[in-house]
């Protein structure tokens, strides 16, 4: 009752000049992410603009706003004459994406930056006709607000698509004004949209789509569209206009200008990744990127939700880690002292991690000991020994790990453990930790030398790369790559989806 009730609340303090229809079929298709095969992410480079957004190859799929633990959208996308676009090449410059699309007839472009100073999502587009004829565009917009799309409601107000759930709204307009624009629901009303000027009014999986000025010639070849969020449908609204206002180039300059000033404090590229130059430097921005502006440290593991179930955008110990330490190598060693503060703040007093947790500490996973956190205050030097010592000992008191990769995250985070124990002076606390890491070393490719976590080993110190143990394993797991019929992660790990398309299940090869 209390969300029906502020739905009807903002929809009567938004309500249109002139009579709509309502949209039938609510609430429509139960709300489903997009895929995760990812071909861009990006944000500011500012705290002030508390918007993400993520691509595939010719759409734009999740937008995560006012923090990267929920999704806002699932998916914005363009048709041209009716027909979604198909093919699409992106390119990427300081976290600024390029969608290109090209046929016989036309080339659209799709160009998406962030506002450094508004939560809003700014794109410019540009249809060039290339048959001499007139085309058509439309937006198709798919809003899952506060990560659940099952509970939206949507309207026009004037020119401008609104939408609003019980907690964030989403506004999207455009510079020249879209035309005719319509809400309705997902598998219902959605094939025959813009034939009506619906507003969708009941709560539900709300769609929107909306006519564009846009033919490919003459001067109606160029558009911006906004795409803000804010907790109410008017101040979004006040939030991408004012975007609007202050323009593409202008925006976009700022936007890029952050990025190249966030990397011109870092360390030069070093020589070894002079080969890959390019790669390396979007890697840097995009793990800079993985950051909640809010929850500073708050790195997540990606922003996608894999076959449209498993939620990664959440904090996870060992991607926290790994980013740590690539940001703290690369010269933001800030950065790589905020994500230890944040993980050893979710520590719980017996010493466990939860094994995941959205970015606000909430929701978190399994607890369990973890040895990856201690090897990272070792490495920073940062201290924290008395959470170090709890983690160690939580260590300590667990049996064999089941995985050579555990183990060996164990068995460094003990000698770490015990490196910062002798400095405090805690020498048989230290000779502890010692002898249960050398006792679990020793035995370490006992438990599978065919799975490839065992190369954490070398990674982390525990064993050396040349070790004839490593070199024998590392041989039987390439044989059994190559005797595989589909891609695996590992080469006990058929991860991924199965080979008819259909998403992942842990029972089924992939």
């Amino acid at each position: 009752m209390r969300r029906l009730a502020l739905a009807l609340t903002f929809l009567l303090l938004a309500a249109p000049a002139h009579a709509r229809e309502r949209a039938p079929g609510a609430p429509g298709e139960p709300a489903r992410w997009a895929q995760a095969d990812k071909h861009g992410f990006g944000t500011s480079a500012t705290r002030a603009s508390r918007v993400w957004f993520t691509l595939r190859q010719t759409e734009l799929t999740e937008v995560y706003f006012p923090d990267l633990s929920h999704p806002a959208v699932r998916s914005l996308a363009f048709t041209v004459d009716g027909r979604p676009v198909k093919t699409g090449r992106v390119t990427n410059d300081a976290l600024t994406y390029t969608q290109t699309s090209r046929t016989k007839a036309f080339t659209l472009t799709r160009t998406y930056v962030t506002d450094p100073e508004r939560s809003t999502l700014l794109i410019k587009v540009r249809l060039d006709s290339r048959d001499g004829e007139e085309h058509s565009v439309e937006v198709h917009f798919d809003p899952h607000l506060s990560g659940d799309g099952n509970d939206d409601v949507g309207w026009s107000r004037g020119r401008a698509l609104l939408a609003h759930d019980h907690r964030i709204a989403s506004a999207l307009v455009a510079e020249p004004a879209l035309t005719r624009t319509s809400s309705g629901y997902k598998g219902r009303s959605e094939a025959t949209l813009l034939e009506h000027t619906y507003d969708a009014l009941r709560p539900g999986n709300v769609v929107q789509q909306a006519h564009t000025r846009l033919t490919g010639r003459g001067r109606a070849k160029d558009m911006t569209v906004a795409l803000a969020f804010a907790p109410t449908a008017s101040a979004a609204l006040e939030t991408a206009r004012a975007t609007l206002e202050r323009g593409w180039d202008d925006t976009a300059a700022r936007y890029r200008q952050g990025w190249t000033d966030y990397r011109n404090r870092l360390e030069p590229i070093p020589a070894a990744a002079l080969p890959v130059a390019a790669a390396y430097e979007t890697s840097l921005l995009l793990l800079k990127a993985h950051e909640d502006k809010q929850h500073r440290g708050a790195f997540i593991a990606s922003p996608s939700r894999p076959w449209g179930q498993a939620p990664y955008h959440r904090v996870r110990v060992r991607d926290l880690y790994h980013v740590a330490t690539a940001l703290h190598a690369a010269g933001d060693r800030a950065a790589a002292r905020r994500a230890l503060g944040f993980l050893l703040g979710t520590q719980h007093d017996d010493g466990t991690f939860p094994a995941h947790v959205d970015v606000d500490g909430r929701r978190p996973g399994t607890a369990r000991p973890e040895g990856l956190p201690i090897v990272l205050a070792h490495q920073l030097g940062a201290g924290r020994w008395s959470a170090v010592r709890k983690a160690a000992d939580a260590i300590l008191a667990q049996t064999r790990p089941r995985s050579s990769a555990r183990l060996a995250a164990y068995v460094a985070g003990l000698i770490c453990a015990a490196d910062l124990a002798r400095q405090r002076g805690a020498n048989a606390r230290a000779a502890r930790y010692e002898r249960k890491a050398d006792a679990w070393q020793r035995r370490a490719l006992e438990l599978d030398g065919r799975d490839l976590e065992f190369l954490e080993l070398v990674r982390l110190g525990v064993r050396r790369a040349d070790d004839p143990a490593i070199v024998a394993a590392l041989a039987r797991a390439d044989r059994r790559l190559k005797a595989g019929d589909f891609w695996r992660r590992g080469s006990d790990d058929p991860y991924g989806e199965r080979s008819d398309g259909r998403g992942y299940r842990p029972d089924a090869d992939g």
